[in-house]
């Protein structure tokens, strides 16, 4: 069992890619807000036209006017149609994938009074379908399509990636264009999805951190909307008229308040002329949009709140009132925010974590059309002095007047953002998405004024925002002071998003991407495979790459059963040591160097192996390999930074020991563990982790990197724009002579024998549970039954939206927010699983247990459909292709290759599998494999409160 994550990294992740380019921190900014619905859902039809099919192939040309330029910014061009909707075109031949992102212009911040949380159920409403599209996850799931929608303050988006093909791309415009304005919004489907609303609230009650920040928010806005949670007040949610509704859906949806942005391989021609064909006959509404006119009043003074609720692990918070995200001050405090929140550079770190009264600090600036907050947050060991951990918290955010901002640690964080900048334009289909919140902000291309004015901002800058919003009247937390002179922040109104795009020319556009075939035989055919000479191997793949990034996997197998037994804390700490410091460099040096390099580095750990992950460029490849090389042969292990791990993983693994998740995750892979306690890879406990990280020494760390570390059965993969001539001498100096002591003997994997178990945990005062039902598989990848059940796991639960688990238990059912199964196998050894998983409040798990044993059931007894193989055949096909054209998953799979002895080969022949399953041969390997009556059950949840 291993540690966990950074400090709030899970528990407040959000898929807004920009917010975590502007500040990019360990809180995300609106983290706590943004809802990431995994589900959608339905609503009537409005008053436009109606699409009548679900391509445009047979469609005829739209004889109305023609889209208009409006834009062209860094190869990225704005058109508009007639009917107002902004069209955004960003062609490359990066990858050979699409992204369609369509975002409306309504968030939270629309809704009235009784209306919380209706523009997040909205959103799950839209996948229920229209008279064209009756089963959105269904179609979407066999093209192989990756969909999703989000919902936030000022916006809510609905995108789709798929294979570059146009007939997937006219089909996308054509759903997108079709439930603008004809989706369902049906009482039918409201029922049914009301439930799964309830869960996704259930799962965020789970998180007190969340619901801190959500407090916060609350206390700090008494009349702006930004004060509301995107997912609303559940007496709202439970009781939404249909009609009010629709009304809100009808009002909002319509294409001129939402912006298409279409990213990736596709002809531009050919993808505005389909978009004319789809979204040109849509009628906007008689009615004219809302203005919301609503003005947060100055703080008058500080304010306070208190969360009280069953835990290990405290918070203490600040938010300041700061400018809407057009504001000239929005770049310099992103900046602060990096300067006070990173680690380890960032001075909350240094004050508090490094002084070891805090377990893990972040901080962030809000984007929004209207003001934000700024938040800084701390995390509070079991024990530990809460309100020293405020008190210094609060001199170091608004001490900045006696300890001014200094050049160092703007330029260190400058360099950072506009890193992350320079990276996110080499990736199309993560622009379609990071394009969300400029739209929602005013205009696209706030994106580049945004990274214009990081690079701009002078110390001056910061020093100054700090000291003008971080002041005890503009602060929620603590308490009301009553004083005779009342201090009030104003803050100033944004300039009009016109006047920071108009006429904006950017910078040059990047360099025209290079054709790559992803196909199994063509990477083959442009792979070398070479011998290292102290026995590792090398893969190198030569191919264009956007941004000439390049992306390099280094994999370090060690030890055996004998020599690993009682070193798997060890062997944790050493992977989160390494980049902590070495022979030349400290934690922060190594940090900053990352950023001047334009270099991404991740190290994890297992069993028997460490894992380097690096993404770079052309231009930087070599010193950054080099300082791969020092990373892992020269660590310094420094006792400070071993100190921080330590405090920091006990932690986060104490704030586990309530959370039900984590608790029935870790009872179902004990069940299924068939080691012995001192096993290299045993499972153990949270309580025996804890207790192994508390008693573990910083000589032993020292010493499994000493004994173990080396690369003499390495496998090295590199994918990207290159010199291939030269890369193997770079690899060789950064790696060559590196040799362990000990030896690498790879450890067998046994089979499980577990069955029958029914576990129940009881997790008090948490709102939501889980359920975890697993059967252990005599399967490995090149058994003959993989493909076929590989086939038939993707019918049963291979998506919440559309397979036979997600249709009942979230679709029909309404018990869950996500429900769905997994298929593993082992790569050489018989050791797979089944996993069957659902998240339900505690009252509805008994009835998703049961729904999981029928349909498994079911699955064994009936067979499977021509039709559902079909679509799981397409979808799955589609997915696998897709995921070649990632550069860092393709390093990672040549990697995995070089250590199982394939090719690119294997990969097409299980293709070929794949494509030729028969509903027969899915039978009879269920039937063969599976018996639902050996399922095991694991959950967690606080059941004393559910009644019969």
């Amino acid at each position: 069992m291993t540690s966990g994550k950074t400090f709030l990294a899970a528990a407040l992740a959000t898929g807004c890619a920009l917010s975590a380019l502007m500040a990019p921190v360990l809180l995300p900014p609106a983290a706590y807000a943004a809802e990431q619905s995994g589900a959608p859902v339905p609503a009537k039809t409005v008053k436009a036209t109606t699409l009548k099919a679900t391509t445009l192939k047979d469609t005829p040309p739209f004889k109305g006017p023609a889209p208009v330029q409006v834009a062209s910014v860094e190869g990225i061009t704005e058109y508009r149609l007639a009917n107002g909707l902004r069209v955004v075109l960003f062609p490359s031949e990066a990858k050979s994938t699409v992204t369609v992102n369509v975002v409306y212009r309504v968030g939270s911040r629309m809704e009235s009074y009784g209306e919380t949380g209706m523009a997040h159920l909205l959103e799950h409403l839209m996948f229920k379908g229209t008279p064209s599209h009756q089963s959105i996850p269904q179609e979407t799931q066999k093209r192989g399509f990756q969909n999703n929608a989000t919902t936030a303050e000022d916006r809510t988006n609905y995108y789709e990636t798929f294979d570059a093909r146009q007939d997937y791309l006219d089909w996308a415009l054509a759903l997108e264009a079709d439930r603008m304005v004809n989706s369902f919004i049906a009482r039918k489907d409201l029922d049914s999805e009301m439930t799964v609303v309830r869960n996704e609230m259930e799962m965020r009650e789970n998180n007190p951190v969340g619901i801190l920040m959500e407090r916060m928010h609350s206390t700090a806005y008494l009349w702006h909307h930004y004060g509301h949670s995107t997912i609303g007040a559940r007496s709202d949610v439970e009781n939404v008229d249909i009609g009010h509704l629709q009304a809100f859906y009808h009002r909002y949806y319509r294409p001129d308040n939402a912006t298409l942005v279409i990213a990736g391989k596709f002809d531009p021609a050919k993808a505005l002329a389909s978009v004319q064909a789809a979204f040109g006959p849509l009628k906007n509404p008689d009615e004219a949009l809302p203005r919301e006119y609503t003005v947060e009043p100055a703080q008058d003074g500080e304010r306070s709140v208190t969360l009280r609720r069953v835990g290990d692990t405290g918070y203490e918070g600040l938010a300041y009132h700061i400018p809407a995200a057009t504001h000239p001050d929005s770049a310099a405090l992103s900046i602060l925010a990096f300067v006070l929140g990173n680690t380890p550079s960032g001075r909350l770190h240094k004050a508090l974590v490094e002084q070891k009264l805090a377990t893990g600090v972040s901080a962030s600036a809000e984007k929004h059309v209207d003001p934000g907050l700024a938040l800084t947050l701390a995390e509070v060991p079991k024990g530990g002095d809460a309100a020293k951990v405020l008190s210094v918290m609060t001199e170091v955010v608004e001490g900045v007047h006696d300890h001014p901002i200094t050049e160092e640690e703007v330029d260190r964080a400058k360099t950072r953002i506009l890193k992350n900048y320079d990276q996110l334009m080499d990736n199309p289909n993560g622009v379609a998405l990071s394009l969300t919140d400029p739209i929602a902000q005013g205009d696209w291309r706030l994106l580049f004024v945004g990274r214009d004015r990081i690079a701009a901002v002078t110390t001056a800058d910061v020093q100054r925002v700090a000291e003008t919003y971080f002041r005890q009247a503009n602060r929620t937390v603590g308490h009301f002071i009553p004083t005779a002179t009342p201090e009030r922040v104003d803050i100033p109104t944004a300039p009009a998003v016109a006047t920071l795009v108009d006429g904006y020319k950017g910078r040059a556009a990047a360099v025209a991407d290079a054709v790559f075939d992803t196909s199994s035989a063509n990477i083959d055919a442009h792979t070398q495979r070479l011998d290292l000479p102290d026995g590792g191997k090398l893969a190198l793949l030569a191919k264009p790459a956007r941004g000439q990034a390049v992306n390099l996997v280094v994999r370090l197998r060690f030890g055996d059963d004998a020599s690993l037994t009682g070193k798997d804390a060890a062997s944790e700490a050493v992977a989160n040591m390494l980049l902590k410091g070495t022979a030349k460099h400290d934690r922060q040096q190594i940090s900053d160097l990352l950023d001047k390099l334009k270099a991404n580095l991740a190290i994890s750990s297992g069993t028997q192996q460490a894992t380097v992950a690096v993404r770079t460029d052309r231009a930087h490849i070599a010193d950054v390999l080099a300082l791969v090389g020092e990373v892992l042969r020269e660590p310094s292990f420094p006792a400070d930074e071993f100190e921080q791990w330590r405090a920091a993983t006990i932690a986060d693994l104490e704030s586990s020991r309530t959370d039900p998740q984590s608790l029935a995750s870790n009872a179902f892979s004990r069940a299924f563990d068939t080691t012995q306690p001192d096993h290299p890879g045993h499972i153990d406990t949270i309580d025996d982790w804890i207790a192994k990280i508390k008693a573990l020494k910083l000589d032993e760390v020292k010493a499994f990197h000493q004994a173990f570390y080396g690369a003499r059965a390495a496998q090295v993969a590199v994918v990207g724009d290159f010199d291939a001539a030269t890369m193997p001498q770079l690899v060789q100096s950064a790696l060559g002579g590196f040799v362990a002591p000990q030896t690498f003997t790879r450890i067998a994997d046994t089979p499980s024998q577990v069955a029958g178990l029914d576990q129940v945990i009881q997790t008090p005062d948490k709102a939501n549970g889980i359920l975890l039902a697993g059967l252990p598989l005599a399967l490995n990848e090149d058994d003959p039954d993989y493909p076929a059940l590989l086939m038939a796991n993707r019918i049963l639960g291979g998506s919440t939206l559309h397979s036979r688990l997600g249709d009942r238990v979230r679709q029909k059912e309404g018990l869950s927010y996500g429900a769905g199964s997994a298929l593993s196998a082992g790569a050489i050894d018989k050791v797979g699983r089944l996993t069957l998983q659902a998240i339900a409040a505690p009252q509805n798990v008994a009835k998703v247990k049961t729904a999981f044993g029928e349909e498994l059931t079911r699955l064994v007894n009936d067979g499977v459909t021509d039709q559902e193989l079909a679509e799981a055949k397409s979808g799955f096909l589609d997915q696998f292709r897709m995921g070649r054209t990632e550069d860092a998953r393709l390093a990672s799979l040549l990697a995995g290759n070089l250590y199982l002895g394939r090719t690119m080969a294997w990969s097409a022949e299980m293709e070929a599998k794949v494509a030729a399953v028969t509903p027969a041969q899915i039978s009879q390997a269920l039937r063969a494999r599976i018996d639902p009556a050996k399922l095991s059950y694991f959950r967690a949840g606080d059941f004393a409160k559910v009644t019969n």
